[in-house]
């Protein structure tokens, strides 16, 4: 196995068991502070921030910042996706528009900075490091790009049957956000 392989599936298993520190996490928070919804978020954006700042340092440590646009000649690209991003986003926030306007605005504000760290997580995690360590792996491959596409698109899809340790009844409904996640990670990354 090509070392770029072996360093994409380190980075999954590490970011899985980073996500998965976010449980204690939040229990503890939850008996310093006794509000469940506060300390879930606390610990989602602790956790979350943690990875990014990982994720980044592993973009330079490996040289990938050029894939990544974290080079010094920052332009915008694939402005499509950020208006797939933005969309989702606004449709998100009409369907719960009761729920969104009933919440303290402390929560609100916890819960939207939760929801962009997401974001931005897997963009960096899945496109910023995964797809150019493929891309690397691949070189000299025919079709490299779809090869590394489908494989960090797939790879991202999976990710989310992490879901399930939440909802172990939701099967279908968590089935069908990998196949959607597999889906919108090879739009994007297309």
């Amino acid at each position: 196995m090509k070392k770029e392989i072996k360093i994409a599936l380190i980075i999954v298993f590490g970011f899985m068991f980073l996500l998965w520190l976010e449980k204690p996490l939040r229990e503890y928070l939850m008996k310093c502070i006794g509000d469940e919804l506060f300390a879930k978020f606390i610990a989602g954006i602790a956790v979350r921030l943690t990875i990014l700042c990982i994720t980044i340092y592993l973009i330079f440590k490996l040289n990938l910042n050029k894939f990544t646009g974290l080079d010094s000649k920052m332009r915008m690209k694939n402005l499509h996706s950020i208006i797939i991003a933005l969309a989702f986003i606004v449709i998100g926030i009409l369907n719960n528009w009761g729920i969104y306007s009933s919440i303290e605005l402390t929560k609100l504000i916890l819960f939207t900075t939760s929801v962009i760290i997401i974001g931005f997580l897997e963009e960096f995690v899945f496109r910023g490091t995964i797809l150019p360590l493929f891309i690397k792996s691949l070189k000299g491959k025919k079709q490299i790009l779809y090869l590394s596409v489908s494989l960090s698109a797939f790879l991202f899809g999976c990710i989310h049957f992490i879901n399930l340790l939440n909802q172990p009844e939701n099967v279908g409904g968590v089935t069908s956000q990998v196949f959607f996640s597999f889906s919108i990670g090879v739009f994007l990354e297309a």
